[in-house]
């Protein structure tokens, strides 16, 4: 029996696994090929097919990111009720709180906004340019403005977003420009409308004090007849007293021309004194012509002191009632002095009022509100 190989066993194909020299480079060659990615990314090396996809990207239209600006403004006063007092008092916390939310309301109030819209630098902005439309302008600066406040501390921060930096820090400023504008119109109008009404009341007072000073130096002198009120008041009294002294001075002299009268006529009791230069019926012997002329005589003197008395006692009357009349109206002399002096006290405090609103109209334009972080 031969010992040579069969013919078939030589000529079948072999079909022997691969060796394990041969696996360890089939992985070592796939450990390369990923080292060589990841060091490709790193570097910012890409293949063509990537380059391509890349560059397809860039030559497409893109918005850019947003840039969001913001400014601070501070409120220092009410601007609800501005203080027409300077410097105005200081606000508490729950004021400040108040004042926030008054002031948040304004920035996004529509009439503020439409303001802002006509500002000569906000439609000289891409962003203006870029809203033709303006509802859609309205909109868009609606949705990206944002308004923010630290409560109690008067801070109120304004940001706006838009997709060119500049653009976001012109809008924005003009937002925050745009409101103080406001506030300060309105505080100029109460100022205005308060500056009104202090200037009619001193008009009103001028007036007044002027019709007052007038009494007093016309109506009641012209009533006592002299150039000076108080004169004609003393002398209206000093004429009582000469009157009342004339008037004693005649009743002492009456009352002896009295006494001298009776006197006489006691002397002859046969006959009046009134009695006729005829011999009366009973008579018996005619009376002394010498007497009778001296007891006519006397009685004539008496007649006129008692004239002279009643005359003086008239005047004196007539005295009586000037004086009370001279106090009366000094009574009311010292009433218009009270008022004048009142209404001129007035006076006083409006030219001070009047004053102290002047000065805050001219510092009106940086009182309330102001930036302290434009962006």
């Amino acid at each position: 029996m031969s010992s040579e190989p069969s013919t078939s066993s030589i000529s079948s194909p072999s079909r022997s696994r691969p060796s394990r020299k041969t696996a360890g480079i089939i992985v070592l060659v796939i450990a390369l090929a990923g080292m060589a990615a990841y060091w490709t990314a790193g570097t910012g090396l890409q293949t063509p097919a990537f380059a391509e996809t890349t560059a397809d990207a860039a030559a497409a239209p893109a918005a850019g990111p947003p840039y969001e600006a913001s400014t601070v403004v501070v409120i220092s006063s009410s601007i609800t009720s501005p203080s027409l007092q300077y410097p105005p008092p200081p606000l508490t916390r729950d004021m400040l709180d108040q004042q926030e939310a008054v002031a948040s309301l304004m920035i996004t109030d529509r009439a503020h906004l439409a303001s802002v819209l006509q500002d000569k630098q906000v439609q000289a902005t891409s962003w203006y340019q870029q809203n033709p439309d303006p509802g859609q302008r309205f909109e868009n600066l609606q949705k990206s403005l944002r308004v923010e406040s630290a409560p109690g501390t008067g801070l109120v921060t304004i940001s706006f977003r838009a997709t060119n930096a500049g653009d976001s820090a012109t809008i924005v400023n003009a937002v925050a420009r745009c409101f103080i504008e406001a506030v300060e119109h309105q505080y100029r109008g109460v100022l205005s409308s308060r500056l009104d009404v202090l200037m009619k009341q001193e008009t009103d007072l001028k007036r007044m004090i002027k019709q007052i000073r007038d009494q007093k130096d016309t109506s009641i002198t012209a009533a006592l007849g002299l150039p000076g009120a108080f004169s004609g008041l003393n002398l209206a009294a000093e004429m009582w007293r000469l009157l009342a002294a004339e008037l004693a001075r005649s009743n002492i002299e009456e009352i002896h021309l009295k006494i001298a009268f009776d006197e006489l006529k006691n002397k002859e009791p046969a006959r009046d004194a009134r009695a006729t230069s005829e011999p009366a019926p009973t008579a018996t012997a005619p009376a002394d012509a010498n007497s009778l002329e001296r007891i006519m005589a006397a009685e004539t003197e008496w007649l006129k002191a008692v004239w002279v008395q009643t005359a003086l006692q008239e005047r004196l009357d007539q005295a009586k009632a000037e004086i009370r009349d001279a106090d009366r109206r000094l009574a009311q002399y010292q009433t218009l002095t009270d008022e004048e002096a009142i209404l001129f006290k007035q006076y006083e405090q409006i030219q001070g009022d009047i004053g102290e609103v002047q000065v805050l109209m001219r510092l009106s334009d940086h009182g309330l509100v102001r930036i302290i972080n434009p962006a």
